[in-house]
């Protein structure tokens, strides 16, 4: 039954009234959700994290272009081994690292499908081998260590941060500017 109230000349309902009062409610609740989400944001990485033997990497997802299926590659002579080839993405000529050599990580053979997790930027791009693509995550930024004692001082330069929970995040612009991964012709 719906009460009515009489409020001077204007007769209201309590069914209005709670209504107006649910609405100004809901509206605070979400200003303060929009508050917090905006929070998150800045201090998170959104990463796309993935498998190397059984070990978890990451790059940042500004970083990733796509992921793709394991395509037969197409190795080329007198190139470094962490240099695994090349592939034909949609017409477009990709080179491959095979990260695990980059890293000079222990070649251990997995059971998993390997994707290749196609990094860019600017006019740069290349895949990067790996055994498993394990989705994408928010890492708070406060909380990466900013060195691995494991990594030589060489490799340091492709190292972003590790997360508490021994995410090792790679910095994709580090590793793709690097002029050591250059191959030069000589002639």
């Amino acid at each position: 039954m719906l009460k009515m109230k009489n409020h001077g000349n204007t007769i209201k309902s309590e069914a209005t009234d709670n209504s107006d009062m649910a609405r100004k409610i809901l509206l605070e609740r979400a200003r303060k959700l929009a508050k917090v989400t905006e929070e998150i944001q800045e201090d998170c990485l959104e990463v796309l994290q993935f498998k190397l033997n059984e070990e978890t990497y990451a790059f940042e997802t500004d970083n990733v272009k796509e992921v793709i299926k394991m395509k037969e590659i197409i190795s080329l002579p007198s190139t470094p081994d962490f240099l695994k080839g090349i592939v034909n993405i949609r017409g477009e000529i990709l080179s491959i690292l095979d990260l695990k050599k980059l890293l000079n990580l222990p070649d251990k053979e997995t059971a998993s499908v390997h994707k290749i997790i196609v990094i860019r930027q600017l006019n740069r791009i290349l895949g990067f081998l790996t055994d498993e693509v394990m989705g994408t995550y928010r890492i708070p930024r406060k909380n990466l260590q900013t060195s691995l004692p494991t990594l030589d001082a060489g490799k340091q330069k492709y190292l972003k941060g590790i997360s508490p929970d021994r995410v090792i995040i790679l910095n994709a612009n580090n590793i793709l500017n690097d002029n050591n991964l250059i191959i030069a012709e000589e002639t």
